[in-house]
C-alpha cells in the first residue's frame, strides 16, 4: 500500500477503505474505495491540494452541494463530500465500465446510431442541469462513463463549483475549467460568465469525434487548438464519414457556432434536431430539407472525402488495400483519380522509434517526383537516420551513411537523394551506395532544378549566399548575397530554367510573418523582384505555390510563365492543417507527404550513465525543460506553460509554482536551491522571472525586453547568464550576463554567428554555450566574464551543454547520442577525453527545450523518455486533384 493511500485511509478511517488509485484528473486524483456504511463500491476523488489552496476547502464543499439534486438517469449522482486531513474529497459511484475516451481510444469511431444515442442521452442530462442553472463546463469523453452501454455524465457541477469557490482568485491565477479540444470559443477566451450554450458546443465536439474519430478541431499544443477554435470555421463530420446523417451532419456545426447566439439555445433544442430527420439549418445556406441520403443535399454540404486509413498495416486485408492502390491506378495518372489519405508511424515498424521527427530545423520527409517512393527521417535506439519505402511495398529500406540526417529532397529523375549531415549537404544513390558531400558549411533547405544544379541557401562570414552546385560535383556558383539581396531561403527553380521562386527574410523567429515575402530571382543577373507576402513557398506543377502567413499554410494560383500569381490567396485545403514549415513535399503526380504534428509527452525518468533505465523520475505528458535542484532533492519542469517541482524519489506530492498567468518554461534553479529562475512569456514578449522554489509568492519580473528573452541560467552568487536576440528586428542570438542588477545586463559572447544555451560552471570561471560559427551547432568553452579564448568541446554537432556539479565534466548530446567531455581548468582549459555514454533512442531531443539534467553526484540523468511533437507522416494520394477543384 502506497504511502498517499494509507494517508486516506488513516484520515478517512471508520467511513472509507481506500483501495487503489485508479487515475489523475485536471482537478482531482481518483481512488477506488468502499462506502464501509453501505457496503459499495465507490469513486473518491481527491481535489488536487494546490486547487484545494486556491479555492478554500469549505467554500467548495458548500458551492457542491448544489449537484446533489441533480437527479437524472445519465447524471452520476454526488454521495458525499467532506475534508479530512486537510484533504477535501467528494465521492461517487463506482461504473463498474469504461469511459467514452477508453472505448474512443480503442474503437477510435462509434456506429452512427449508437453516437447519436450517446449524445441525446448527454444533452438530455445536461438539460436538466440547465434547468436548474447547473453547468458542467467540461464535457469531454473522459467524462462520460457507460455502465452496460449507458452514457452517465460524471463530474456534473463539480467545474462550476470550482469556479464558484475560487471566484476572481481562480481567473487571476490562469486556471482554465474545461479541455481544450471541447471549450466553446467563448471559454477558450476567458469569458467569465458561461451559459448553457458553452456545454451545447462541447456536446456538438464530442459528437463529431465519435462520428469522425477526432474532435472537429486539432493541433499538436493547446494553444494551436484554442486558437483555431477561435477563428477557424466549424467542419462538417460528414465531410469525413459520408455515413453521417445530413441532419445530424448539419445540428453539429450549428452546435459548434462560433457565436453562442447562432447555437442552439438550449440542450434540448439539441437533442431534437439529432432525433429529427428531417430538420434544417440556415447554417449551411439554401434549405436542406428532408433527406434521406448525402446525395439529396446536392450544392449544400461540400463534397465528401473518405477518412484517412491506417498506412497499409501487416494482414492479408491491407495487402488488398495496397494491391488496389496500384491495381486501381492510383498511384498513376488515372481518370477520376480518387483521394485517399493514408498514414505511416513509428508503431507500424517496431524497430523505428519515431518517424518524421528530426528533432532539426529542415524537412522530415520528401517524395519523388514520378510518386513511387518516399525518403524520410527515422530515429532507433543507434540514432536518426534516413529510411525508404516505395508505396507499392511493406518494407522500409535504411539507407546507410545517412546517420544524423534530415532535409532531405529527391532529384528529379529520382535516382538520388540530397541530405543535410554534420558537415554539410550530402547526396546519396536513392537505391542505398556511398554519400558524397556537395555543399559544405551550414545550409538552409534546398531542392534540385530540372538542369541538375542544386540550389540553396549557405551561411557565410558575412551573412548568407543563394548558390547553386552541380549535382555531379563542383565548386558553388554564387548567385545571390545577402548583402545586395536580403536572406533567400527555401529556393526553387521553376519550370522555364531561370527563374528561382524563394521566400526573402528570416527563416525563423517571431519577426518572420512582419519581414518576409515571395520572391523571384533571376539565375543570371541575381535580380530579386518581390511578388507576394509570405514565406518558406513550394511550387506545384499543378500551376499553384503553398505557402505561410501568420495564420497558417495558403495557396494561390500561379502562371509560371508570366511570373505572376493569377488568382487570390486561399487556405491551404484538405484536413491535414500544416503546422510548420518545410512538413510537405508534392510529386508530379499529385502526391502529397506531410508531417502530422500530434501532441507529444513523455516521461520523467532516471538514466544511469550507462544508459540503464534505473526509474520514473516524474510525470507523463507534454513534459518541457527540466533541470536538478543542486541537492538532487527536486526536479523543475515545466508543464503546459506552467513550473512544478517533483521529488526525485517518488511518493511526495509535486509542487506547483505558477498557476498559468502566461506561459512559463526554461526553469533554472539558483546555486542556493532557494528560488528558480524562468522565462515568462512566448517571443518578443518573453521576459526572465524569478519565484520562490517552496511555493511562496508569486513570480517576480526581473528583465523585461522588447527583443525577446530565452533560457536563463543562474551561475554562483547573483550572477546569471541568458540569450536573447541581437536586437528587436534581428533573429540571431548572442549571450547576455547579468551581475545582481538585471537592469544592467551585457553582452558576453555576441558575433555574427548564433550563441545560445548558456550554462556557468560551479566555480563561475567558464562559460558553456552553443555555437553555429563553422555552420553547425557546436558546443564550446570560453572564460568567463571576459570571453577570451573558445575551446571546442563537441566535434561534429552539440548540443545542449551540463556542467558536472565538481566542473570537471561537460555533458551534452548529438543527433545521435549522449557524450561527456572530461576537462581541466589548471592552469588553463583543456579537453583530455570525450566518451560517448549512450545512444539517444528512446530520449526526446529538441533543439530549444533541455529535455534533461545530470544529477550532482554525475552518476544519473534525468531524462524525458518519449518523442516530442510530429510522429508520423500523412500520405494524400492524388491530392493535386483535391487542390485543383477547391476543396
Amino acid at each position: 500500500m502506497s504511502d498517499g493511500t494509507a494517508r486516506l485511509n488513516a484520515a478517512l478511517e471508520g467511513r472509507y477503505r481506500v483501495e487503489r488509485l485508479l487515475g489523475e484528473g485536471g482537478m482531482a486524483s481518483v481512488y477506488l474505495a468502499t462506502d464501509l456504511k453501505h457496503d459499495r463500491k465507490v469513486a473518491l476523488k481527491i481535489l488536487k491540494p494546490e486547487l484545494a489552496a486556491v479555492l478554500g476547502g469549505d467554500r467548495f464543499l458548500q458551492e457542491i452541494k448544489v449537484t446533489a439534486n441533480l437527479q437524472h438517469p445519465h447524471i452520476l449522482p454526488l454521495h458525499d463530500s467532506g475534508a479530512a486531513d486537510d484533504l477535501v474529497f467528494y465521492v461517487m459511484p463506482y461504473v463498474e465500465g469504461e469511459s467514452l475516451r477508453e472505448r474512443l481510444d480503442r474503437e477510435k469511431q462509434l456506429p452512427v446510431d449508437e453516437a447519436v444515442r450517446i449524445a441525446v442521452a448527454v444533452g438530455s442530462a445536461l438539460d436538466h442541469a440547465h434547468r436548474r442553472d447547473v453547468i458542467h463546463r467540461d464535457i469531454k469523453p473522459a467524462n462520460i462513463l457507460l455502465q452496460d452501454g449507458e452514457p452517465m455524465v460524471a463530474d456534473f457541477g463539480i467545474a462550476i463549483a470550482v469556479n464558484a469557490a475560487g471566484g476572481t482568485r481562480l481567473t487571476d491565477t490562469g486556471l482554465s475549467i474545461g479541455t481544450p479540444h471541447y471549450m466553446s470559443p467563448e471559454q477558450a477566451a476567458g469569458d467569465r460568465q458561461l451559459d448553457g450554450r458553452s456545454d451545447v458546443y462541447a456536446l456538438s465536439a464530442m459528437l463529431y469525434e465519435m462520428l469522425t474519430g477526432d474532435p472537429p478541431f486539432g493541433g499538436s499544443t493547446a494553444q494551436s487548438v484554442l486558437a483555431k477554435i477561435l477563428t477557424e470555421k466549424a467542419p462538417l463530420a460528414s465531410d469525413m464519414r459520408e455515413a453521417t446523417p445530413p441532419h445530424v451532419a448539419v445540428a453539429i456545426r450549428k452546435g459548434l457556432a462560433k457565436l453562442p447566439a447562432d447555437r442552439f439555445a438550449t440542450a434540448a433544442e439539441l437533442v431534437e434536431a439529432l432525433e429529427r430527420p428531417g430538420w434544417t439549418s440556415d447554417l449551411t445556406g439554401p434549405a436542406v430539407g428532408a433527406v434521406g441520403s448525402a446525395a439529396d443535399l446536392g450544392t449544400t454540404l461540400p463534397t465528401r472525402r473518405r477518412r484517412a486509413q491506417p498506412w497499409l498495416a501487416a494482414g492479408a486485408a491491407v495487402a488488398g488495400l495496397a494491391l488496389g492502390l496500384l491495381g486501381g491506378g492510383l498511384l498513376r495518372s488515372a481518370p477520376d483519380p480518387e483521394v485517399l489519405r493514408v498514414s505511416l508511424s513509428a508503431e507500424d515498424h517496431p524497430d523505428i522509434i519515431a518517424i518524421g521527427d528530426s528533432q532539426d530545423r529542415g524537412a522530415s520527409a520528401a517524395i519523388s517526383p514520378d510518386g513511387r517512393f518516399i525518403v524520410f527521417v527515422g530515429v532507433t535506439d543507434d540514432g536518426q537516420r534516413l529510411y525508404r519505402r516505395d508505396l507499392d511495398s511493406f518494407e522500409v529500406r535504411e539507407l546507410p551513411g545517412t546517420d544524423g540526417g534530415f532535409d532531405m529532397s529527391i532529384t528529379p529523375d529520382g535516382a538520388y537523394v540530397v541530405f543535410y549531415a554534420a558537415g554539410g549537404k550530402h547526396v546519396i544513390p536513392a537505391d542505398g551506395g556511398v554519400p558524397r558531400l556537395l555543399l559544405p558549411g551550414g545550409t538552409f533547405p534546398s531542392m534540385v532544378g530540372d538542369d541538375g544544379f542544386l540550389y540553396g541557401t549557405v551561411l557565410t562570414e558575412n551573412g548568407t549566399d543563394l548558390v547553386r552546385v552541380p549535382l555531379a560535383g563542383g565548386e558553388p556558383e554564387l548567385i545571390a548575397d545577402s548583402d545586395s539581396s536580403g536572406m533567400l531561403v527555401q529556393p526553387q527553380l521553376l519550370p522555364d530554367g531561370e527563374t528561382i521562386l524563394a521566400s526573402r527574410g528570416p527563416m525563423y523567429g517571431e519577426a518572420l510573418f512582419d519581414r518576409s515575402e515571395l520572391v523571384l530571382v533571376d539565375v543570371g543577373s541575381g535580380a530579386v523582384r518581390s511578388i507576394m507576402l509570405g514565406a518558406a513557398p513550394y511550387y506545384l506543377e499543378s500551376g499553384h505555390v503553398v505557402f505561410f502567413r501568420e495564420t497558417g499554410a495558403v495557396h494561390a494560383p500561379f502562371d509560371a510563365r508570366e511570373l505572376e500569381f493569377t488568382g487570390s490567396v486561399q487556405p491551404f485545403y484538405g484536413d491535414d492543417g500544416l503546422t510548420a514549415f518545410l512538413d510537405l513535399a508534392v510529386s508530379r503526380t499529385g502526391h502529397l507527404v506531410l508531417r502530422e504534428s500530434v501532441e507529444g509527452g513523455g516521461q520523467l525518468v532516471w538514466v544511469g550513465v550507462d544508459g540503464a533505465r534505473l526509474a520514473a523520475a516524474g510525470p507523463t505528458g507534454l513534459v518541457g525543460s527540466v533541470d536538478v535542484s543542486p541537492d538532487g532533492e527536486q526536479i523543475a519542469v515545466s508543464i503546459e506553460d506552467d513550473i512544478w517541482v517533483y521529488p526525485s524519489e517518488p511518493g511526495v506530492p509535486p509542487l506547483r509554482l505558477t498557476l498559468g498567468d502566461r506561459a512559463y518554461d526554461h526553469p533554472s534553479w539558483t546555486r542556493d536551491g532557494r528560488f528558480l529562475l524562468m522565462r515568462g512569456g512566448i517571443g518578443s514578449d518573453a521576459d526572465i522571472y524569478r519565484i520562490a522554489a517552496d511555493g511562496t509568492g508569486s513570480p517576480q519580473l526581473l528583465r523585461d525586453e522588447p527583443v525577446g528573452l530565452f533560457r536563463p541560467s543562474a551561475g554562483p552568487g547573483d550572477t546569471a547568464v541568458f540569450y536573447q536576440n541581437a536586437g528587436a528586428d534581428s533573429t540571431r542570438r548572442d549571450v547576455w550576463a547579468v551581475f545582481g542588477d538585471w537592469d544592467d545586463a551585457r553582452e558576453i559572447v555576441a558575433t555574427e554567428a548564433e550563441e545560445r544555451a548558456p550554462v556557468l560552471s560551479p566555480d563561475g570561471r567558464w562559460l558553456a554555450y552553443v555555437s553555429d560559427r563553422t555552420g553547425n551547432d557546436e558546443v564550446y568553452v570560453t572564460r568567463f566574464p571576459e570571453a577570451t579564448g573558445q575551446w571546442p568541446i563537441s566535434n561534429g554537432g552539440g548540443w545542449e551543454p551540463v556542467w558536472s556539479s565538481d566542473g570537471s565534466r561537460i555533458f551534452f548530446r548529438t543527433s545521435t547520442d549522449y557524450r561527456v567531455a572530461d576537462v581541466e581548468t589548471e592552469p588553463t582549459f583543456r579537453v583530455t577525453d570525450v566518451d560517448r555514454l549512450f545512444p539517444r533512442g528512446p530520449y526526446a531531443a529538441s533543439e530549444h527545450v533541455r529535455l534533461y539534467d545530470v544529477a550532482p553526484d554525475g552518476d544519473r540523468l534525468v531524462m524525458t523518455e518519449g518523442i516530442r511533437g510530429a510522429t508520423s507522416l500523412r500520405l494524400v494520394l492524388n491530392w493535386a486533384r483535391e487542390l485543383e477543384e477547391g476543396r
